[in-house]
This record gives structure tokens, sequence and C-alpha cells, in this order.
């Protein structure tokens, strides 16, 4: 089974120096294309925060006005550069990296459509990590110095956007966690059902099967394991009945199961927001 026809699942592995940066000259572009409303996935995903007025689906049609093709591999923005833009990835996946002092990457986030990249940075004076696309995709670019106006005109919007940015966080925090307390099939249980609840949410995903465009080497950058031992524990996964894997598709054959060694609590993933929070109409 696959989801929607996606095209993930592309091999992927490349070093930082080997990216090719959005900002490229001379690279040929495909020209921008006005975003049809059922493409867009980030109202959905905002949509799950709050409900939304004809005004806030106007205000966020701003942020997906300037769609472009990205090709995997493409560079969103670098460590040590100030933030200027977020993203609203409308397709395809991507993900952020740091560098470790000893020349080692760790993957933090990874990003599914409908995700705006670049909250977690945005008042930092520069970016701690680099944005690279995963798969082929498209993204459209949002120069931050135009949220004041969108926060002006919506407090509502406002505090979706600070949702976001917490539950971003709050996915980096829970897999910290899943990494330090658990054996390693464990670990890969946990991440499984996190993308498959998050690739839920956003309709993505085909019944108890999901594509996965990751390799074996970023599986390791993820949840602090060598390949070596991310292919074994797959292997050892699979003869028990717990998941099943192919090239580009991953299945869960036994939730209750995998829900049982990962620990593994949907609720802390939820959309709700504070109601303390002051909610303005509009």
């Amino acid at each position: 089974m696959r989801t929607h026809g996606s095209p993930y699942g592309i091999r992927l592995y490349v070093v930082p120096f080997g990216f090719e940066h959005i900002t490229t000259p001379g690279r040929q572009r495909t020209r921008s294309r006005a975003m049809p409303a059922q493409e867009r996935y980030m109202a959905r995903n905002i949509g799950h925060h709050l409900s939304l007025s004809k005004r806030d689906h106007a205000l966020l049609a701003e942020l997906e006005a300037s769609p472009r093709p990205v090709a995997k591999g493409t560079v969103l923005w670098e460590s040590r550069t100030t933030p200027d833009q977020l993203y609203t990835l409308c397709e395809g996946w991507a993900y952020t990296s740091q560098c470790s002092a000893d020349g080692s990457r760790q993957i933090l986030d990874l990003f599914l459509p409908g995700d705006i990249m670049g909250l977690r940075d945005l008042t930092y004076h520069d970016h701690s990590t680099t944005a690279v696309m995963l798969t082929d995709g498209v993204v459209s670019p949002f120069p931050i110095d135009r949220l004041p106006r969108l926060m002006r005109r919506s407090a509502r919007l406002a505090w979706a956007l600070q949702a976001s940015a917490a539950r971003q966080e709050g996915l980096i925090t829970q897999r910290m966690v899943n990494v330090l307390s658990h054996d390693a099939a464990s670990r890969i249980a946990h991440f499984v059902l996190e993308v498959h609840h998050r690739l839920q949410r956003i309709e993505e995903t085909s019944g108890d099967s999901f594509d996965l465009p990751l390799l074996q080497r970023q599986f390791s950058m993820l949840l602090g394991m060598s390949s070596v031992h991310v292919s074994r524990t797959l292997v050892e996964m699979a003869n028990r009945g717990l998941i099943q894997r192919s090239r580009r598709n991953i299945r869960l054959l036994d939730f209750e199961a995998l829900n049982r060694m990962a620990d593994f609590d949907p609720n802390t993933l939820n959309d709700n927001l504070n109601p303390h929070i002051p909610l303005t109409a509009g």
C-alpha cells in the first residue's frame, strides 16, 4: 500500500558540503504557480489548533503565495546564517541537522507537508541547524519582516504559529527522551508510531502503511544508533511480526505490541490549545 501516490522514498544521503543551495546562481527554476485551496496543507495543519475564518484563510494564503519546486538535497538555510524567511513545506519531506564537535551529524527536525519551517530559530540571531530537502518537493518562502502584519491582523494566527513552534520543540524533546530511555527496538517503535501519527493527521497514510524516505543512515542520525544496529534491529522487528519494511514503505503489523514497547502516547502530540489563551475573533 502507498500514500496517495506520493513520490517519497528517494535515495538520499549527502554531506553538507555537497548540498545544492536554494539560492545557487543560474539554477533553472520552474515558474511559481498559484496553489489551489485543496493543496494548502498549512491551513489544514493550523486548522487542527483552532477553527479558521475566511479572513484567516486569506492571511494563511499569503504564506503559501510563492510556491517553488525544490529538488532533493536542496539547502533551505545553513547554520550560522541569520534567519530571514520562514518556509511552508507544501509538498515533500525535509529535515534539519546539526554538526557535533567531532564532525558527526544528528538529525533534529523531520518536516512533513504543511509544516512551517524556521519557527524555532525565528527570534535567534543565527540558525543553529542546516535545513535540507529529504525528497523533491515544493516550498513557499515567506519573509520574516512580513510576519508582524499578519500577527496584527489576526491574533488567532499568531497563537497558532506559536502552537506550531511549541509542538515542533515537543517532538524533539520526546524523541530525545525516547533515545535516552529506550533500547534500539523501542526507539524505532516510538519513531515509526510518531511518524504514522503525524501522517494520519494530514491524511497521508494508507491504513497501517506509509512511505518513509529515510535510509538506515538517516535512521541512525535520528535515533543515535549505528547503521548496522538499525539494520539488525529492523530485521529483528520484522521477524517478530511487529513491522514490515520494503525499500520505501513501512507497514505497522502489531500496533498494540509497538505501543507497549515504545510507551507511545499520542495525546502528548495533541493539537489542543490552552483554554486560558484569549483567542479573539477573526
